[in-house]
């Protein structure tokens, strides 16, 4: 009886201890960087997935062999045109956008040089600022880069230096601050996840994904995929904001790849692939990686993406760029024609003096560009000779009423169906 009792102890105790070793080798915790904060380890999978890159269902996007000597036509294929003078006031004074970024009523302007983010509606009137610069509990020390929870209507800002997310709602109040897990330099929301782009940012006490570029995460930032692995020869070269949302969809560009994806849930999906008809940047270059001189040479070498982009459910627009030169493409995704060019004209010089490379795209489809109020000033004289019996009364307003020292003008322009 007492050997019976023993053996069903034994075999209850390796029981146990199975159960045990099960879990220590299925989770491992990540502790918060910031500790002021108080936050409590998150647990993580021990084996994140990789993502695989499937390209097979791409849409295609050529790239014409005479983008650089061809022309934008404005008049063939803008829809409607306007500029907004953002207002200037004491309180928001900005020194340059680093990033843009609206929804259906808003511009939100990120100044990173100056460490702030302003609010202002369509008609360029100011209306607040959101959070401030400080070691305070509710403040920021370094804004590096925002993304808006259009879901939730609220502004979250990676604190890069303080080592945590802060969010706000639209009007400024505060919300709350998160820890952060690990080091990444831009994030979206999608849903009930968290897209990062964590690029080569030294995470090497976070092995699990410290070689690899891009991060899904729940909203505690516990990883669940990864992708992008960094590959052993690198460089410091990078593209503008990667990671973007248009609408509620997610989208991201490796830099120096000929590949946009869509993510989906925990997934990447729905790919668009860039081709070139004449000395395109080679498919294979970010796989295997170059290093500093190579990557010099190769941007002197090649037609290339440079990174900028916006995709919507009708329209796609990539900024294309050659050794000193830059052109855009659009193309309307249901026809599947295209628009580009490096030369614009338009029947009103006004219009093309202020068409630019679009920054953003509004929910209520317009594309956004910037243009800074001194270059018009300086051109607007002739402008205004040029341009006689063409401009509305409310365009000359605009322009006679404005100061080389204001805050920057918004362009926005809607498109015909070409």
């Amino acid at each position: 009886m007492a050997k019976r009792i023993i053996i069903v102890i034994t075999l209850f105790i390796v029981i146990i201890l199975a159960g045990g070793c099960h879990n220590v080798n299925r989770h491992k915790q990540l502790e918060p960087l910031n500790r002021n904060l108080n936050e409590e380890p998150i647990d993580v999978e021990k084996n994140i997935s990789v993502s695989d890159i499937n390209i097979s269902d791409a849409e295609i996007i050529n790239v014409p062999k005479d983008i650089f000597e061809s022309t934008l036509d404005l008049d063939k294929f803008i829809k409607e045109f306007n500029f907004t003078i953002l207002e200037t006031t004491s309180k928001c004074l900005i020194g340059s956008i680093d990033n843009l970024f609206s929804d259906s009523l808003y511009y939100f302007i990120h100044d990173r040089g100056n460490n702030k983010i302003f609010r202002f509606n369509f008609k360029g009137k100011f209306l607040n600022q959101v959070g401030n610069a400080g070691n305070g509990p509710q403040e920021f020390i370094e804004a590096w880069s925002i993304s808006i929870d259009k879901e939730n209507d609220l502004i979250s800002i990676i604190d890069l230096k303080g080592r945590k997310i802060v969010k706000y709602k639209y009007d400024g109040t505060y919300i709350r601050s998160n820890s952060m897990y690990f080091l990444f330099s831009q994030h979206e929301y999608n849903h009930d996840h968290l897209v990062l782009r964590t690029g080569k940012a030294s995470n090497n006490s976070v092995p699990l994904i410290s070689s690899f570029e891009l991060v899904i995460a729940n909203l505690n930032q516990s990883p669940v995929l990864k992708a992008f692995p960094i590959p052993e020869r690198t460089n410091s070269f990078s593209t503008d904001r990667p990671l973007r949302k248009f609408g509620e969809n997610v989208y991201y560009h490796h830099p120096f790849s000929n590949l946009i994806l869509e993510i989906k849930d925990k997934s990447l999906g729905d790919p668009i692939k860039i081709n070139f008809e004449k000395n395109g940047w080679p498919d294979d270059i970010w796989l295997y990686g170059l290093d500093e001189n190579e990557m010099r040479e190769s941007l002197d070498k090649y037609v290339y993406f440079g990174g900028n982009y916006i995709i919507t459910d009708k329209f796609r627009f990539l900024q294309i760029s050659s050794n000193n030169n830059s052109a855009m493409l659009f193309k309307n995704k249901e026809s599947k024609s295209v628009n580009y060019g490096k030369i614009i004209k338009a029947e009103k010089f006004l219009y093309s003096f202020l068409f630019s490379y679009p920054s953003w795209y509004r929910d209520d489809g317009y594309f956004i560009g910037i243009k800074q109020p001194y270059e018009l000033v300086q051109w607007r004289d002739y402008i205004l000779e040029n341009d006689k019996n063409k401009l509305t009364d409310q365009e000359i307003n605009k322009l006679k009423s404005l100061n080389e020292n204001d805050n920057p003008i918004i362009v926005t322009y809607s498109l015909n169906n070409f």
